[in-house]
């Protein structure tokens, strides 16, 4: 490798489903331009020059740290085939550090399965809530189950009695009915071990008896696969069995899976069995249950649905089963409800990390529920599976039976002091009750949305970084009768790279965008509880002092804004001001602040030199006109003495 050549520098630091983010340089000219070319299966599909400003580059004397980059992938990419992207030096032809990357999205794979899957080959078990349900949520695959030699048993565990609408039978009479025909289904299906609880018909409940009873036979038989109606059923019993497995498996500690049926409600589903070759014994079995025809045709709903179903599959099969099928493991220490999140994220947004880090979000709120609910709400519907929630009550109300309610789904701390505290000094005792390696603040009128944790958290796992953060957009509200509507478009934030020079003169980071190690509060401390407003401000210019957070391309919250608190901006930005006028100054008065301003003028030429002599490609970053100067002027200028002002005036009309 000659000289030149270990001069290029770069590195792949992140990718997702829209764009790759790196930088690239070279050492022996770094403020040279110089061009990378973007391959895919060794074919030339773009190039890019790498010219965004980075202040970590700037910061490790890569001249002036304009050597970032952000490609975003073409819709071609994104075709659903697998494609290996190589970022390569034109000079050299060497690859970055990182490259290549692997890129294969179709985002309807997130929300369904485009395969059949082979359940046979356990023992199982099916709990049935009425004689029939065997047969119209999982009847073929029961019937796929025994003809491959497997072991299969089967509960009945109501009557059925009341669903004789036509008075012609006794309660006796219709329930032995009912019982003959499920023997006669069962026997289509070529199951001979079944059981009839006979619970009366609309009465089943969750009670210690049938908890302890379901949770003996469940230790007694073994089963390694449980088929049950979902929690999303409308009938009462259908919910009620669900249930009663969720409860029984927690208290025997079985380990099995548990596959969810549809009977009367579609869901979405993670599993596909074909049932075609067994269709016929499907129809049959629905058939048995001559006394249910002509009320309600369940047998041709359910077959329609698995018609349906085959729709991801129509090459390999025509009729299927769906189902949810989750791990005994995953219902443990969990309630019921916890399903719908479950279910909700069945296989989008999976999180390929083992043993994913604990992230605490610090949630501060004060007399604001309804508005607490919508930021909880958001919590639970994040798609990483180890977040718990720090929430300080500062305000007076009673948030006891809505902390109990969100805590069926995401770990709760409840802070609940006796006196208002004051926005920095509620976020302390959130931060010092957090127990995550990773923090993230999301006060109560703010919402974060679903892939925000798992975005930022994994970046930080898989890349050693210590801060990072992401996008967001804007909301103004009006409040109504109803609650709360837009006034009108959001506005989207456009995420600006860390820079600590702006970062001194404004915030550009919203607090609940950012995430980051709670390990840092050793070395920038807490929030500043003398400060009313701009605490999150003074916390970031902290944190940049210490690490340079990296920004993850992406809009991934939303800043939502209610009502004008009429705080006095002015003078608590003036506050944090005067905090760090170090920074500009030092024991040598101004040569520190000429100095900065003297490189910010010669910044600007070195931009505006650049521009005109390189043409700027659509869709390539353009450096915006440097305003730092006239930034520093406008925050500064109350503390700085008048000749500073009258020489940043004049270098500002040399630009």
């Amino acid at each position: 490798m000659s000289k030149s050549e270990k001069d290029l520098i770069g590195k792949i630091e992140y990718s997702d489903s829209n764009i790759v983010k790196g930088w690239a340089l070279n050492l022996a000219h770094p403020d040279e331009p110089l061009t990378l070319s973007v391959l895919d299966e060794g074919a030339k599909i773009d190039e890019l020059k790498p010219s965004m400003f980075r202040w970590d580059l700037k910061e490790k004397g890569y001249g002036r740290g304009y050597h970032g980059f952000i490609f975003q992938l073409p819709p071609e990419l994104l075709d659903g085939n697998p494609h290996e992207l190589q970022f390569v030096f034109d000079q050299s032809g060497s690859e970055l550090k990182g490259s290549p990357v692997l890129i294969n999205h179709k985002p309807e794979f997130d929300f369904t399965p485009f395969d059949v899957s082979d359940l046979t080959g356990s023992k199982v078990l099916v709990l049935a809530p009425h004689p029939g349900d065997e047969s119209l949520g999982a009847g073929g695959s029961t019937a796929l189950h025994t003809r491959a030699g497997d072991t299969v048993k089967i509960i009945f565990l109501t009557d059925g009695s009341p669903s004789d609408t036509s008075g012609k039978y006794s309660k006796d009479e219709y329930v032995n009915i009912r019982e003959t025909e499920a023997q006669n289904a069962c026997s289509i299906l070529e199951v001979g071990d079944i059981e009839f609880w006979r619970e009366p018909y609309r009465e089943l409940s969750v009670n210690e008896k049938n908890i302890d009873r379901l949770a003996a036979l469940l230790s007694e038989y073994n089963p390694g696969l449980i088929y049950c109606p979902s929690p999303h059923e409308f009938h009462p019993d259908h919910r009620v069995v669900a249930e009663l497995l969720w409860r029984a498996v927690q208290k025997s500690g079985i380990i099995c899976k548990i596959a969810f049926t549809e009977i009367d409600t579609a869901m979405r589903i993670n599993t596909l069995v074909d049932i075609t070759p067994v269709i016929e014994k499907k129809k049959s079995a629905c058939g048995a249950y001559q006394n249910q025809t002509g009320k309600t045709p369940n047998a041709e709903y359910a077959l329609g649905l698995n018609r349906f179903r085959s729709l991801t599959v129509s090459g390999k099969s025509e009729y299927a089963e769906g189902f949810f099928i989750i791990d005994c493991s995953d219902i443990l220490k969990s309630p019921i409800e916890s399903f719908s999140h479950q279910q909700f994220f069945s296989s989008s947004n999976s999180v390929p990390v083992n043993d994913p880090p604990l992230v605490s979000l610090i949630v501060r709120t004060k007399n604001r529920d309804a508005l607490l609910k919508e930021a909880l709400s958001s919590i639970v519907m994040q798609s990483y599976p180890n977040i718990e929630v720090v929430l300080v009550n500062d305000g007076d109300s009673d948030l006891s039976e809505l902390v109990a309610e969100f805590r069926k789904y995401v770990e709760i701390q409840y802070i609940n002091p006796e006196t208002p505290q004051g926005m920095a000094k509620a976020a302390n005792l959130g931060i010092i009750s957090a127990k995550g390696k990773y923090v993230n603040f999301l006060d109560d009128d703010d919402i974060i949305y679903t892939n925000h944790v798992s975005k930022l958290a994994l970046y930080l796992q898989t890349t050693g970084q210590r801060a990072a953060y992401s996008d967001c957009e804007v909301g103004h509200y009006d409040w109504s009768e109803r609650g709360f509507t837009l006034k009108r478009e959001k506005e989207l934030i456009h995420g600006l790279e860390h820079d600590l020079d702006k970062m001194m003169v404004s915030i550009y980071i919203p607090n609940m965008v950012i995430m980051f190690e709670r390990s840092l509060f050793e070395k920038i401390g807490y929030m500043d509880e003398e400060l009313e407003i701009c605490e999150d401000w003074d916390l970031w210019i902290r944190l940049c002092l210490h690490v340079s957070p990296e920004r993850i391309p992406g809009v991934t919250a939303e800043y939502r804004f209610f009502a004008d608190h009429n705080y006095d901006h002015t003078k608590w930005r003036m506050k944090v001001f005067e905090k760090y006028r170090h920074y500009f100054r030092d024991e040598e008065h101004d040569t520190s602040l000429l100095n900065r301003i003297d490189k910010l003028v010669e910044e600007n030429g070195y931009l505006r030199k650049r521009l005109a002599r390189e043409p700027v490609r659509s869709g390539s970053y353009s450096p915006p006109r440097n305003n730092t100067v006239w930034k520093i002027l406008y925050t500064l200028k109350r503390n700085l003495p008048e000749r500073l002002v009258k020489y940043i005036q004049s270098k500002q009309f040399k630009l």
